[in-house]
């Protein structure tokens, strides 16, 4: 009995820097995604890490393929790190575009061979909706066959269609998992309608920041605007983020024109790149004439905060789109400072179409809802959640894959050994108990230099009780709390030394 390792090589910390080392002895390796965060201190991946895996040395840098589920920065833009290996990277030919031409294109639903000579060992990419070239991930051998999706969603979206999954029985499926910690009923019709007067006011020349918790959706609404503005007979939008490069480019000339007409005509393009320059001049002038986006991550480049956005950036002048790492408290401080910016400006009208655009502010990578429909289509013997940090999540998440499917347990990706039996037969583990829905670590370096070394990365540790919290991560004397995956604070278990490996043996 051989296991499947499935190891984290960024993940951390919160949302962001996806890549997951996947090791199936006898069969192959393969790296899924290479993200990256807006933070230099977090920017490395472990591709020349040395790993032990039933007694053989393995180095993810020696992998034998790359894929790449789309070309946001969390997903792709450590792309760089991986041109000294000597394997083939592969992504969808609009992905492709989007963050670098060294990448070998795939079509959708055409099987890939990856391996040289080994017909019986396959990978097919499908749509995962998202943005446009998303693509889930589906490979396929004679041991396992394992999905991952990186960001996907099931409703059709003004631009794109829903996400499609092979019909396959799943053994590991492995998805971003976080949905929004509020139940948003926005149909279809409603947030037409919101489009619609954002581009009104805009057209007014009334204020038009709009939070919008994912640089995806920004594309989104950046498309809808543009199109009523040119309606009312108004200039188009154009978008500027913290991003890497592939957001920043043209999509239309890098791209075929048959695969991006739903968003032609779109020109996503810098007013200020790189962040340097913001961090030099402490302040953005817009020519007002200009309709503007900008995605605003949590934690920008030096230490640049929320707050000396809002100092420099005047409400009437730019549509703010915030990242989808914020975490919940923070958007509600979003929100209250635009409300306080709009009663200093006097600007009634605009407070109830703000307030309403937070009531429609998209669930961030996946709806809990579309989840529960893909699992009790699927039925995987293993549901693997890589961003889901909060308790209630993730004791949402475990009840609804018992329900739809009771032969599927959730995992979270926690330290141990966990028996997968293939083709949707039960799972357990090695003590036969479900996995915690925290994880407990004992801290091996004192209090106060773990808080310091947090610190120097950019993360903030608070005041909790006896101990500091910052989002799902908890310190205590001696004792670290992971509500969540120990996966996605991947970066905060190397300050802390502390390492994480998921082993799933998997019986024939």
């Amino acid at each position: 009995m051989d296991n499947i390792y499935i190891r984290s090589l960024g993940n951390a910390p919160f949302i962001g820097k996806a890549c997951i080392f996947v090791d199936i002895p006898g069969e192959c390796s393969f790296i899924l995604d290479a993200g990256t965060t807006t933070d230099s201190n977090q920017a490395s991946l472990q591709i020349q890490k040395q790993f032990n895996h039933d007694g053989r040395t393995v180095i993810p840098f020696e992998s034998d393929f790359v894929f790449i589920s789309h070309g946001h920065q969390d997903h792709a833009g450590a792309i760089e790190q991986l041109k000294d290996m000597k394997c083939p990277i592969y992504a969808s030919k609009i992905t492709r575009a989007l963050v670098d031409q060294s990448i070998i294109p795939v079509q959708f639903y055409e099987p890939v061979y990856p391996i040289k000579g080994q017909n019986d060992i396959k990978f097919t990419i499908t749509p995962a909706s998202h943005i446009p070239g998303a693509a889930i991930f589906t490979y396929e051998s004679p041991s396992v066959t394992l999905v991952y999706t990186g960001d996907w969603q099931l409703q059709d979206s003004f631009m794109l269609s829903r996400a499609e999954f092979l019909q396959r029985p799943v053994d590991i499926f492995i998805t971003e998992s976080t949905f929004a910690q509020l139940i948003l009923n926005a149909t279809l019709c409603e947030q037409v309608t919101h489009y619609q007067q954002v581009s009104l006011l805009s057209a007014q020349n009334s204020p038009t920041i709009h939070p919008v918790m994912t640089s995806g959706q920004a594309q989104s609404l950046a498309s809808q605007l543009t199109h009523f503005a040119h309606r009312l007979g108004q200039s188009g939008y154009e978008i500027t983020q913290g991003q890497q490069k592939q957001i920043h480019q043209n999509y239309v000339s890098h791209s075929s024109q048959s695969e991006l007409n739903p968003i032609s005509g779109l020109n996503f393009k810098p007013i200020f790149s790189p962040y340097k320059q913001f961090v030099q001049s402490r302040q953005l002038s817009f020519d007002k004439s200009r309709r503007v986006l900008i995605s605003a991550p949590q934690k920008l480049v030096g230490g640049i905060t929320l707050d000396l956005i809002f100092e420099n950036i005047e409400t009437k002048d730019a549509l703010l789109v915030m990242n989808s790492a914020i975490e919940g408290s923070l958007q509600w401080r979003l929100y209250h400072q635009l409300v306080q910016q709009v009663k200093r400006d006097n600007m009634k009208e605009f407070v109830k179409v703000q307030l309403q655009g937070a009531v429609l502010s998209y669930a961030t990578h996946c709806d809990f809802a579309d989840l529960t429909r893909v699992v009790q289509w699927m039925k995987p013997a293993l549901l693997v959640g890589t961003h889901c940090s909060r308790l209630q999540n993730l004791k949402i998440l475990e009840d609804m894959v018992s329900f739809v499917s009771p032969e599927s347990r959730y995992v979270t990706l926690q330290q141990g050994v966990i028996t997968v039996k293939r083709r949707m037969q039960s799972l357990c583990s090695d003590n036969d108990q479900k996995p915690q829905q925290c994880t407990r670590i004992k801290l091996n370096i004192p209090l106060q230099q773990a808080i310091d070394r947090l610190f120097s990365a950019g993360i903030y540790m608070r005041k909790w009780g006896d101990g500091f919290r910052c989002g799902g991560l908890m310190l205590y004397e001696d004792l670290v709390i992971i509500v969540g995956s120990p996966l996605q604070y991947h970066y905060v278990c190397s300050l802390l030394e502390i390492d994480f490996t998921l082993v799933l043996a998997v019986t024939k």
